[in-house]
């Protein structure tokens, strides 16, 4: 637990974290930056490792200021930044307005710094508090992800609002946005979620996954949706076929009879019984070879195409006399021997085609942007990145909406800081949002992990706090009713990250003051 006050805006802050054993939850409350605002306080929710989530605690405010800074038009207030605070420079929320393309600018950079050392990611929650020239206290979200803030105008639970919107794929919004992201990419409307072709349990747009639920596409690329109707349409053919080889033998029972050998299958048998004939041209061969040469049988033996040891020679030249061969040898002897494996590796090539067909949509080829763009008749679409979900057999969502990207990776958030391997559209922009609590009201304002806002709404979640007046009793009692909710309530572990900021005078609502639960073991990293 750690709390303290901000003088400058008159307000008072306590934050309570209650670690699981992944403990990659970061909180963080910093003084001013000098002229842009008054205090800061940080969350960051990260996963895949706790290294996203500490560098942003150590680089991204810094990062911020320095964008402000090193911006042409913002450089000569570096050694008067009292000068900034001149009502021409600022907005109507009571920032500068060059503060917001800052904080953009400062998430990219980091974003990239991150991805660049290390695989892992992590939302982000930043309050910015700024006292203006009547009093009043100026509060900015900037945020990226699924940790949300919330506040209570007047400390009154009917007044609860939102100051954060999730950044995940079910979000309306956010799947606008991501479809927009890949028109612009894909330079027409092939990418959406209606094409002729309705995603359905039924429908394949589903695949099987190695010990993995199936994957229903909800909106992707039309080349996608028509490269898994492909691959259902196959299936459904192959099926048919299987059944078309039964029949009932002497007994009346049914028995599978083996379906007719395919071409690849008899060229592989054909390829396999040459390379059993073949020689390989090492220097006794030769020396065989020249010994045969020299006899009065060399006309014999040109005659009947060059004997079955000549089966190792390239294809394209089967009548090159023997006394040629016998000069090429000497001179190129790995040429000759490196034949039979570039047929080798031209049959496990094909052989890697028909495999990718059965990979599960997730780690399928055609999302691999490593690869030349080769994947058959559907065409580079099937390489973008969808938005999908985990079904089972019955075709029952199991999950709610990820990301999917072509590395095979997939997220439940649609913007995030890292994430080294998250799709293209998953974006490090911060969304924000501005509200001013005057001198004479105040609020509560609570910023959380999804630790918490996993288990309970909004509502719910403020209405763990009715009625307490401190700030740490307030952030302890909801850090500890997260932890019981999930706990009892059948969701997952997950780290639970509380901070609690009241400004102005706090006003006790209905209901009383509340005691803390024991049990807690809280710390803030």
């Amino acid at each position: 637990l750690a709390r303290g006050s901000f003088e400058d805006v008159g307000a008072r802050y306590a934050a309570a974290q209650w670690p699981c054993r992944k403990n990659e939850d970061r909180v963080h409350v910093s003084g001013a930056i000098p002229g842009l605002c008054d205090a800061v306080v940080q969350l960051y929710d990260s996963h895949g490792g706790k290294y996203a989530g500490q560098f942003c605690v150590d680089q991204l405010v810094p990062a911020i200021e320095e964008a402000f800074f090193s911006a042409p038009s913002h450089t000569r207030f570096a050694r008067d930044r009292d000068a900034l605070l001149a009502p021409e420079f600022l907005d109507k929320h009571g920032f500068h307005r060059g503060f917001d393309d800052a904080v953009v600018r400062a998430f990219a950079r980091v974003d990239e710094e991150v991805k660049a050392d290390h695989p892992s990611g992590t939302t982000a929650a930043l309050l910015f508090a700024k006292k203006n020239a009547d009093g009043d206290v100026c509060v900015k979200i900037a945020w990226c992800g699924d940790s949300r803030a919330v506040i209570a105008r007047d400390h009154d639970l009917a007044r609860i609002l939102d100051l954060t919107r999730d950044h995940k794929p079910e979000d309306e919004s956010e799947q606008r946005r991501i479809e927009s992201h890949y028109r612009r990419i894909a330079g027409d409307d092939s990418y959406g979620r209606s094409h002729a072709y309705s995603p359905s349990p039924e429908a394949s747009t589903r695949a099987g996954t190695r010990g993995m639920p199936a994957v229903e596409v909800k909106i992707g690329h039309r080349d996608l949706f028509a490269s898994f109707e492909a691959n259902r349409e196959e299936k459904e053919e192959t099926d048919e076929k299987s059944k078309s080889f039964r029949r009932q033998d002497s007994a009346g029972e049914i028995v599978d009879e083996p379906p007719p050998t395919t071409t690849r299958a008899r060229t592989r048998a054909q390829t396999q019984t040459r390379r059993a004939s073949a020689v390989e041209i090492t220097d006794v061969v030769l020396a065989e070879m020249r010994a045969s040469a020299s006899t009065p049988s060399l006309e014999l033996i040109e005659r009947e195409g060059e004997g079955e040891r000549g089966a190792t020679t390239p294809s394209e030249t089967p009548r090159t006399s023997l006394t040629t061969f016998l000069r090429r040898a000497e001179r190129f002897p790995d040429e000759l021997n490196d034949a039979s494996q570039e047929e080798e590796e031209e049959e496990e090539e094909g052989e890697a085609r028909d495999v990718a067909a059965a990979l599960p949509a997730h780690a399928h080829p055609a999302f691999d942007r490593s690869r030349s763009g080769k994947h058959g008749a559907h065409g580079a679409g099937t390489q973008m990145s969808f938005v999908g979900c985990y079904v089972d057999a019955a075709g029952k969502s199991l999950s709610r909406e990820r990301v999917f990207s072509s590395s095979g990776d997939s997220h439940g958030v649609s913007r995030s800081i890292g994430d080294r391997g998250a799709a293209r559209a998953c974006v490090a922009t911060p969304d924000f949002k501005n509200t001013i609590l005057s001198a004479s009201g105040g609020g509560r304002i609570v910023i959380a992990s999804d630790g918490v806002w996993d288990c309970y709404s909004s509502q719910k979640a403020m209405a763990t706090i009715k009625g307490v007046s401190k700030v740490d009793t307030a952030a302890k009692k909801m850090c500890v009713a997260a932890r019981e909710k999930r706990e009892y309530g059948g969701f997952s572990m997950d780290d639970i990250s509380v901070i609690v900021v009241d400004v102005g005078k706090w006003k006790p609502s209905s209901g009383g003051e509340g005691k803390q639960p024991g049990g807690c073991s809280c710390v803030v990293q």
